[in-house]
């Protein structure tokens, strides 16, 4: 058993799947800024880039807080490891997406045909079942992310005052600033939101799946 768990995910790590979902989450992420004048053009392939980030890299895993552990033994510089760690990120995802696809393959997927086209109909399986698996993943750790952790926002209240010392021209001004953090429960309500839609399109994914494999 753990030898078979071994081998899929050792298999997952080279697999063209998850380098050609890898390949379209950093892309999607990296070349709006590297190229503005393609960024509303990638933006279908920074949404899941970004939403990837928000739950596994700064939110509820905290990957990005082992990056900057890192950064700190290897003097490395904090733009460097901030891009360093969100790329190892999304390919750690792109090869949980795949394990988890060929999982969801063997349990519920559509039984292989016997015809010329079987190979190329298996890829575009595998990666249908890894999209949806990738789907089904990040819908869950977004409600559960919603679920755990209470979203706050925060506010910053400035007023100014001005004191004029006698015998001297003008004044003195004086700001002070208070900041207030408060739960937000209608972002609650978003990301729960979001994860349900999210989980639901992968579930949606699979079903279309079986209905294309039953006409």
């Amino acid at each position: 058993m753990a030898r078979d768990v071994l081998h899929t995910v050792t298999s997952a790590l080279t697999d063209r799947t998850t380098l050609f979902l890898f390949a379209c989450l950093a892309a999607g992420w990296f070349l709006p800024s590297a190229v503005p004048i393609l960024g509303y053009l990638l933006y279908p392939l920074f949404l899941p880039a970004y939403l990837v980030s928000m739950v596994t890299y700064d939110g509820l895993l905290g990957v990005e807080h082992v990056a900057y552990a890192v950064a700190e033994v290897l003097s490395v510089s904090g733009p460097v490891v901030f891009d360093a760690g969100l790329a190892a990120t999304f390919y750690l995802f792109a090869v949980v997406a795949v394990v988890l696809g060929g999982a969801l393959e063997r349990r519920v997927g559509p039984e292989a045909g016997g015809d010329g086209g079987a190979d190329e109909n298996q890829r575009l399986g595998r990666f249908r079942d890894a999209v949806a698996a990738g789907l089904l993943l990040l819908g869950l750790l977004l409600v559960v992310q919603g679920v755990a952790a209470q979203p706050t926002v925060t506010s910053e209240t400035c007023t100014g005052t001005s004191t004029a010392e006698e015998g001297e021209i003008g004044s003195t001004a004086t700001t002070t600033c208070t900041t207030t953090t408060e739960p937000a429960p209608g972002a609650r309500r978003y990301v729960l939101g979001l994860g349900a839609g999210i989980g639901t399109l992968g579930a949606g994914i699979v079903g279309v799946d079986h209905w294309l494999a039953g006409r």
